[in-house]
């Protein structure tokens, strides 16, 4: 019974991923390109399960106006981010759970809901405590957008709790990134982010998903210039970056959080 409701589901989901290709999303509107920008996406298999646009010259440009220019109207917006965050738990945990099944292969999407819901309960706490500390003036947040580099494996719950949603409660914009493979799961958040947000009428400015080649030099620039960078990696890809950025804080021997503090202009 497993195998044909995964089967039933994985038909389901992959018709769905290509019939709605994956975009660049900007002020809550999907930035299709033309058919030479149509990319097709692959599994952690590697094996073909829908498409993706990467965003044109233009339409990079104007993400990246917008990276520069947008200025957050938020400092505080922890009760509609919350019920949010209850509704990716309680209402849309299975599709989480099986968009990462299998786009990711995952075998236990639901322990990852499982921590997610316990470790969130710490984190909001934190975040809690942030924010008494800025009103009392000890502390100043940063609000410059930042880029929210997903994983695959603990996308669920590092990239949309703890860096997206946790940054987004605070006022902080957060350009999420696509991937070059595996790429379907962490995009189908994204988009449901995005109409959640409508629902609690916030500014749809402060989430954008960028489709698009990513480098230190390529269509995309990623580098110091621009904005802050969180990701979550392993030793040797840090070893990578630090010989490339000078501001890469180690968390651990295996797991580092890269924080690209913005040295650039525009802000």
């Amino acid at each position: 019974m497993y195998i044909l409701f995964v089967r039933k589901y994985s038909f389901y989901l992959y018709s769905r991923w290509i019939l709605h290709q994956i975009c660049s999303i900007l002020n809550g509107e999907k930035l299709l390109a033309p058919p030479s920008n149509l990319w097709i996406t692959k599994n952690s298999l590697f094996q073909p399960n829908g498409h993706q646009y990467y965003a044109t010259p233009t339409q990079v440009q104007s993400i990246l106006t917008h990276i520069q220019t947008y200025k957050s109207p938020y400092k505080d917006i922890r009760p509609q981010i919350r019920r949010i965050e209850q509704k990716f738990l309680h209402e849309y945990d299975g599709l989480l759970i099986g968009n990462q099944c299998l786009d990711f292969g995952k075998q236990d999407g639901v322990t990852e809901i499982e921590e997610s819901i316990m470790a969130n309960s710490v984190e909001r706490k934190l975040n809690d405590l942030l924010l008494e500390d800025e009103i009392a003036g000890k502390v100043v947040v940063n609000r410059q957008p930042i880029f929210v580099s997903c994983v695959s494996n603990f996308t669920n719950f590092l990239d949309l709790f703890r860096k997206t949603l946790r940054s987004l409660e605070l006022g902080i914009p957060c350009v999420v990134l696509g991937r070059s493979h595996t790429v379907q799961h962490s995009y189908r958040w994204t988009e449901l982010l995005v109409e959640l947000m409508k629902e609690e009428e916030l500014d749809l400015g402060m989430v954008t998903y960028l489709s698009a080649q990513v480098s230190c030099d390529g269509p995309f620039p990623l580098n110091e210039d621009i904005m802050q960078l969180i990701i979550v990696s392993n030793g040797i890809i840090a070893g990578r970056h630090q010989v490339r950025h000078k501001r890469v804080y180690k968390r651990s021997r295996n797991v580092v959080h890269y924080v690209f503090k913005t040295i650039g202009k525009g802000y």
